[in-house]
């Protein structure tokens, strides 16, 4: 059975307002929802508390939940340093333990019941009956494995910085140590099997987590102007860097580096395909190198790359990140391989200064490159690109994204797939706006946002598609809805419960009859 990869998860983070007894949460319910199946209301939970939330995390046994309770300032309602982390026992609102908590240069994670407070350069693991310190070390965490009693961390020490070491989770003691760069972050990580782990980061490496072993392909990808040996070093922590653990950047030159040079890994039963700044490659699961081509790194930047029949094509997007955020660098291109031997067959770059594909669309033998201003349409084969036209749109849309699978239009009663419209295609803007273009991108028309819902829990059986204001549940089968719950398309799904705020609460719904249990 393959495991679910378990990322370090920053307590879900909302804004709003809350009253508190001082040991005990005060628990009401309301009706929040319509089981449209029987036409009987659904019920919510809710939980109250004296100062505003500023994040939560639920045990997956439902057994507990860790609140963080932040002050505000009432005028500008701006977070302030000052507050409290708590533990509650859902079932009863009874507090397991609570105290001051300093926000700023210090924060929580928690995977499970496994809970992590790491104050700048000092890591500690807090038992989660308690809150008392089990240990602590001068690391920073990057993942955990609560059911292998493991964590990966780094040391902060110079030395150390790129040293990954697993740790036991009882007692914060190294149990491995491998070479292991982490200074600009994890890109992602995957499981390939039961036992190894496959991490992104300035190339590909697979890791044992048990052991610490695996093989290494390493490669470049960033971009930087900055002597990296002459500059401090800081840690970066938030939401935003949840998925992949902390990332060690230059102190004060974070504008003079541009990362995730490099594209998503494709993999092909035993064989994986990988493009970074230098090299686009081939290599098998277990760390056999098949080929190696280079690229030009004066023009490669953020690319992706798919197969189709023995060829594998890179379409180069022109930029890369910088502040979490694309920024032009390099060229447009576009460029096909020989899936066998490396071998270059194609290669087709753009003159384009500070625009870049901001993204792309696939349909049989033809590709769609969108810019900011304009629609570029070929036909692709193994000897080349036909173009068969560019449309320019108007320069004020600054069109972002074509639509994905999981955005749906409401149409009177009927929820409709926009991806699946056969007649015209919809593009996403800069402002979160939506244009509708024709098939030749010769009209358009904006589209009534308040129409949109999102898809963001799927399962076999059903659809939880979300706006702003609400949720309704599809039946797969006849696309007709089944419930209807007053929660937003941001509400946070842990198991079998769905958790929502409002102005004044926490909100917890049970899906369970519109969620299938993993075995």
């Amino acid at each position: 059975m393959n495991k679910a990869l378990l990322p370090l998860i920053f307590l879900f983070t909302f804004s709003t307002s809350f009253a508190q007894s001082p040991n005990q949460v005060k628990i009401s319910t309301r009706e929040a929802g319509m089981d449209l199946r029987t036409n009987t209301p659904i019920s919510a939970k809710e939980y109250v508390f004296d100062l505003p939330v500023f994040g939560f995390y639920p045990t997956a046994r439902n057994n507990s939940m860790t609140v963080q309770l932040r002050n505000k300032n009432p005028e500008t309602n701006v977070w302030k340093g000052s507050g409290e982390v708590m533990v509650i026992d859902p079932e009863t609102g009874q507090s397991k333990w609570q105290r001051k908590f300093k926000y700023g240069g210090n924060y929580l994670m928690q995977i499970d019941d496994v809970i992590f407070e790491q104050s700048r350069k000092k890591l500690q693991k807090l038992h989660s009956e308690t809150g008392k310190p089990v240990w602590w070390r001068e690391s920073t965490v990057f993942k955990a494995f609560p059911e292998l009693n493991l964590a990966l961390c780094y040391n902060l020490e110079p030395t150390e910085s790129d040293v990954l070491h697993g740790i036991n989770l009882q007692n914060g003691q190294s149990l491995w140590r491998r070479t292991f760069a982490s200074e600009y972050g994890w890109e992602n990580t995957n499981w390939l099997n039961d036992s190894t782990l496959m991490i992104v980061a300035s190339g590909l490496h697979t890791l044992n987590p048990a052991t610490g072993q695996g093989w290494d392909m390493n490669r470049v990808s960033h971009s930087k102007k900055t002597d990296m040996g002459k500059v401090g070093m800081l840690v970066l922590g938030g939401v935003a860097l949840g998925a992949m653990g902390s990332m060690l950047v230059p102190s004060g030159t974070l504008s003079d580096i541009f990362l995730n040079i490099s594209s998503n890994v494709l993999m092909e039963e035993q064989v994986l395909y990988y493009a970074a700044k230098n090299k686009i490659s081939c290599q098998t699961l277990a760390g056999e190198r098949l080929w190696d081509t280079d690229l030009n790194e004066k023009i490669t930047s953020k690319s992706h790359i798919f197969r189709k029949g023995n060829t594998i094509y890179m379409i180069n997007t022109g930029y890369a990140m910088k502040y979490g955020r694309p920024a032009a660098l390099g060229k447009p291109y576009v460029a096909a391989f020989d899936a066998f031997n490396g071998k270059q067959l194609f290669h087709k770059e753009w003159f384009e200064r500070k625009n870049y594909i901001s993204d792309f669309l696939i349909q049989e033998d033809q590709m769609y490159l969108l810019y900011k201003d304009k629609v570029d349409i070929y036909r692709f084969s193994d000897e080349g690109l036909t173009q068969r036209f560019a449309s320019r749109v108007d320069e004020d849309f600054k069109m972002r994204s074509f639509v994905s699978d999981q955005v749906f239009m409401k149409k009177d009663s009927a929820f409709v797939r926009l991806s699946y419209d056969q007649d015209h295609f919809h593009v996403f803007t800069e402002k979160n706006e939506l244009i509708r273009f024709d098939n030749d991108f010769q009209t358009s028309e904006k589209v009534d946002i308040t129409t949109l819902y999102k898809s963001y829990i799927e399962n076999e059986a059903y659809l939880f598609l979300g706006n702003t204001d609400e949720t309704i549940v599809l039946n797969r089968t006849d696309s007709k809805p089944v419930a209807k719950y007053n929660a937003p398309v941001n509400s946070a799904n842990f198991g079998s419960k769905l958790y929502y705020y409002g102005e004044n609460k926490i909100s917890e719904l049970d899906i369970s009859a519109f969620v299938i249990q993993k075995e």
